[in-house]
């Protein structure tokens, strides 16, 4: 029993000692990742993409005429949307929307009249009624 105990225990720390190896190894690998591609990272690069365009005056212009046009294309659908006259879809949906309101105004005043008659009547009345129907 003691040799299954201490063969164990050896067994245990070899276990350890490779878990602390593998985690040396690891950070080893990070570290020489980050060495060699610390200068190509994209911050970098947009970083010097950046220096580059503002301290060229042509590449400065082509750049904000290229941002001009791409904000223009997705503003247009915006712009084109509150000059153009609604779709036959748009006003169909507006119409459903009318209805529903006049719908729910018509439950709601129905609801109203009806509680008014409840409250008239109390509960005498209201067990009349009931027994009538």
């Amino acid at each position: 029993m003691f040799d299954a105990n201490s063969e164990y225990l050896s067994q245990l720390k070899k276990l350890d000692q490779m878990k602390v190896d593998q985690a040396d190894e690891k950070k080893a690998a990070q570290e020489q990742v980050m060495h060699n591609n610390g200068k190509s990272s994209i911050i970098t690069r947009i970083n010097a993409l950046h220096e580059y365009v503002f301290s060229n005056h042509s590449a400065e212009v082509i750049y904000l005429a290229f941002t001009l046009v791409c904000f223009l294309l997705e503003m247009s659908v915006v712009i084109i949307k509150l000059f153009v006259k609604k779709s036959s879809y748009e006003l169909e949906q507006q119409r459903i929307e009318e209805i529903r309101n006049i719908k729910s105004k018509q439950i709601l005043r129905i609801v109203a009249e009806r509680s008014a008659i409840d409250k008239r009547l109390g509960n005498y009345g209201r067990a009349a009624m009931r027994a009538v129907k």
